[in-house]
């Protein structure tokens, strides 16, 4: 439950501090191919890096689209079950990829949703139900009324099917954080923008939204670095984001944050972020520990106490030493060379005419 500004487990203060979740080898699909194994030893390290939360995901159409698979609820009950046993939270958010939100589906979602609250109303794992995914980022395609009026509908819903658990919303943006914030038992919002609005904006929702727990459901950097593509990022200046993040936070009195994400992913689906690789490729490094398994720089801030750990420093030298630039300097000097190359020939032939 919450009191005011908190949320308690167990009467205690619980401050959730965790990861956004998928498999290595199954991003954006862990139901189909579930693996027990692989999701208990996930769990483990999770639980070994500092962090008490979990969030995943549940596809609606993966899912049965109204016409529940139970095999899927039989999944979702052992890694529930897990997450109970190592004592994590679980953030379990609803609806993902549902494109329809007119009235005529609204019967479906709410025959998915009753099977789904009323088997797993009672379990002591669950946190939190998000309901949608970045709802806001429908507006445009849907209509802005269309979606918030199925929200609604789906908020009263799951009330009445499950009165145990809070409820909240996983918007794409803090700017949206507000909206149905008076139906909510805990506002979530995602920020991936400039860090130089973080503070300012968090401290206008503060104001606005000062009767509730707030929730950073998402956040990270890609540490993508291309020879070939700009912009790359290194895990100095993941970790470095990481820090500003949680130190943002911390001085605003909010304690509750999921990075985006535990791995980084050998492969992400086509159909999701479609086969252009500068956008595609960047979303497969977010996470905190490499394909190899290796933790990368950034899961040291994520898990230990920001005001006992020593900030990083980004030089002049960090922004600059990466891989594009030095390809950038390897075709400057190529040019360079057959600049000189044929302007020698050139003075060569010259030379020849006069002799």
């Amino acid at each position: 439950h919450t009191r005011k500004k908190e949320i308690y487990i167990k009467d205690e203060i619980f401050y959730s501090k965790g990861i956004n979740y998928y498999p290595q080898y199954q991003a954006w699909d862990m139901w189909d191919d579930f693996e027990i194994e692989t999701i208990s030893k996930d769990l483990e390290m999770i639980k070994s890096l500092g962090l008490n939360t979990v969030r995943i995901f549940i596809p609606y159409g993966n899912f049965g689209k109204g016409h529940v698979d139970y095999k899927k609820l039989n999944h979702l009950q052992a890694f529930l079950d897990q997450a109970e046993n190592k004592e994590i939270a679980v953030i379990v958010t609803l609806f993902d990829f549902v494109n329809d939100y007119q009235i005529a589906n609204w019967s479906g979602t709410d025959r998915q949703l009753e099977a789904i609250l009323s088997r797993f109303k009672n379990h002591k794992a669950i946190l939190a139900w998000d309901l949608k995914n970045e709802a806001d980022l429908d507006f445009e395609y849907h209509g802005r009324d269309e979606v918030l009026d199925w929200l609604q509908f789906i908020i009263d819903r799951t009330y009445k099917y499950d009165p145990n658990h809070l409820i909240t919303i996983g918007w794409s943006n803090i700017k949206d954080a507000q909206l149905l914030s008076d139906e909510l038992d805990l506002i979530s919002y995602h920020f991936y923008h400039d860090m130089d609005k973080f503070d300012s904006q968090l401290k206008e929702l503060n104001e606005k939204i000062n009767n509730k727990p707030i929730l950073l459901g998402e956040f990270g950097m890609t540490t993508f670095n291309s020879y070939l593509f700009p912009f790359g990022r290194s895990e100095k200046e993941q970790a470095h984001h990481v820090y500003n993040i949680k130190k943002t936070l911390y001085d605003n009195d909010n304690h509750h944050f999921l990075a985006w994400t535990l791995y980084d992913f050998d492969d992400i689906p086509h159909d999701i972020f479609g086969f252009l690789p500068w956008k595609k490729r960047p979303q497969k490094n977010y996470g905190i520990i490499k394909l190899n398994g290796e933790k990368k720089m950034a899961s040291y801030f994520l898990s230990n106490n920001i005001n006992k750990t020593k900030p990083i420093e980004i030089s002049f030298w960090d922004k600059i030493l990466k891989p594009f630039h030095f390809t950038v300097l390897v075709l400057l000097i190529f040019f360079f060379l057959i600049a000189i190359f044929i302007r020698k020939k050139k003075k060569h032939k010259n030379n020849s005419h006069i002799n």
